[in-house]
């Protein structure tokens, strides 16, 4: 299926690919598992899964073939750029939108190739899951079937991988913050009863880094005496009744 104009405008595509390709973040775990898993379904010989950006179609993991970096207009991955649904070519030789690609013109010599693109929100390519083979052949309904779950599967690790990034990103500024106004947090989880300490709280409260012991008991031996009964008294109100103190 060919996507409407609005869906496959380049420069929204663009802006989608940056969201999920950061060049410095290694590949998310269960990528290979995803790539091996589709050459086992599809029963080819190589996979790999690519980004495809203004100028290239970059290989982010793969199998039975080394990652490769390929001029976009040469690589197969350009052509399902507007397309919902795996591109099937069974002769890569013959076919036009395959037989520059460095997958057949290079060394692994492949033949068959298959390609499904992967679809970020509002149906935006910005990449391909991808099989290919040393023989012509062609897959099975069943086999595209199974290759686009997977390619599915792709993009719903690239958004944990995403996600993450953002609340890594979200804490490395709360520190920065944290930091530059020289104050610290803590979380209580009261079920294990373990206090967590932010970096720079000891320092704050006149201890050595990592000498905190991370229970209410250390926190207590710091607190005035005349403070500490009715410090516990206002926590135990807090715990049974929610009251903020």
């Amino acid at each position: 299926m060919d996507l409407s104009p609005h869906a496959a405008d380049e420069s929204s595509r663009l802006a989608a690919l940056r969201q999920y390709s950061r060049a410095d973040a290694p590949p998310a775990p269960g990528l290979t598992d995803l790539v091996q898993l589709a050459a086992a379904i599809c029963q080819t010989s190589m996979a790999f899964i690519a980004f495809v950006d203004e100028t290239r179609q970059r290989v982010l993991v793969s199998v039975g073939v080394e990652p490769f970096d390929a001029p976009r207009e040469h690589a197969l991955g350009h052509h399902v750029l507007g397309r919902t649904e795996p591109l099937i070519v069974a002769d890569a030789r013959k076919d036009p939108r395959a037989s520059t690609d460095p997958l057949v013109t290079g060394a692994a010599k492949a033949r068959f190739y298959a390609v499904a693109p992967l679809l970020a929100p509002e149906c935006r390519a910005i990449g391909v899951l991808a099989v290919a083979d040393r023989a012509t052949r062609t897959l099975t309904d069943a086999q595209v079937e199974g290759l686009a779950a997977l390619s599915r599967q792709v993009m719903t690790q690239l958004e944990v991988r995403r996600q993450t990034g953002i609340l890594l990103e979200g804490e490395e500024r709360l520190r920065l913050a944290l930091d530059a106004a020289h104050m610290g947090t803590f979380d209580w989880d009261m079920i294990t009863g373990r206090i967590t300490w932010s970096r720079g709280h000891e320092e704050i409260w006149g201890l050595a880094p990592g000498t905190f012991g991370g229970t209410y008991e250390s926190f207590a031996e710091r607190v005035h005496p005349d403070d500490l009964g009715p410090l516990n008294s206002a926590v135990e109100r807090s715990r049974a009744d929610g009251t903020t103190y």
